[in-house]
């Protein structure tokens, strides 16, 4: 999602949608790469800089190392990652250091298309605490593995080029009981590295909220709108 300043004044916001999501179903995101979601990404931020004076970037979780990989090509004023997937859970780790691999990676790929998402209390998935959303909301129970893969792939990229992402500012928006990915602060010291000289680092733990903050109660979600807004 991409927010921007227009001549008038007025906020001008582009939500472009990611290749291979947004569907009924896994078919196309199956035959997507990390490549394809970077270069749309690219072409989403072109867009805006072209209309707009100022850009700040709103990338949630697998969006945020997207966004910050589009950067180098493409800069902007701002970048916003909320539950930002930088690194993996520490219980995901050893997972993802055997699907990153070539061949163990196919053979794993052939063998486990599909993975089953872990869940909380009451068979629940991870992404939210609100009990709303998993009653009335959209979530997903299973997910595909090759996209997990190109996730995991990517951020191996971003730590093998160490290139500096183009940006004035970043600010890091995680859920208290965000089980998802790794842990805000060792992600706030790690992303530190990729900044331009003289960026602006924050990063902000929100409570009574996880991973999915989109789907947390009405109090998280004008805490995050707030937080985005004073940043832009």
């Amino acid at each position: 999602r991409l927010s921007a300043a227009s001549d008038a004044g007025a906020p001008f916001l582009l939500a472009p949608r990611t290749p291979g999501w947004g569907r009924t179903d896994f078919e196309e995101v199956r035959r997507t790469t990390y490549a394809d979601w970077i270069l749309a990404a690219r072409e989403a931020m072109a867009v805006a800089s072209a209309l707009c004076d100022r850009v700040t970037v709103v990338a949630h979780s697998t969006g945020a190392p997207v966004a910050a990989l589009a950067s180098v090509s493409v800069p902007v004023d701002a970048l916003v990652f909320t539950g930002p997937n930088f690194l993996p859970a520490e219980r995901d780790r050893s997972v993802r250091n055997l699907l990153v691999r070539p061949l163990i990676g196919r053979l794993l790929l052939a063998a486990k298309p599909i993975i089953k998402k872990r869940l909380r209390g009451g068979g629940r998935p991870t992404d939210t605490l609100n009990p709303e959303t998993h009653r009335h909301g959209f979530y997903l129970l299973d997910f595909p593995t090759h996209p997990v893969r190109e996730m995991w792939m990517m951020q191996g990229r971003i730590q093998r080029e160490g290139q500096k992402w183009g940006m004035k500012s970043v600010l890091m928006v995680m859920g208290e009981e965000d089980q998802s990915v790794g842990p805000l602060l060792e992600q706030t010291d790690y992303v530190r590295q990729f900044l331009p000289k003289g960026a602006r680092l924050e990063s902000k733990e929100i409570k009574n909220a996880a991973h999915g903050l989109c789907g947390e109660e009405e109090k998280v979600l004008k805490e995050v709108a707030q937080l985005i807004w004073d940043h832009y």
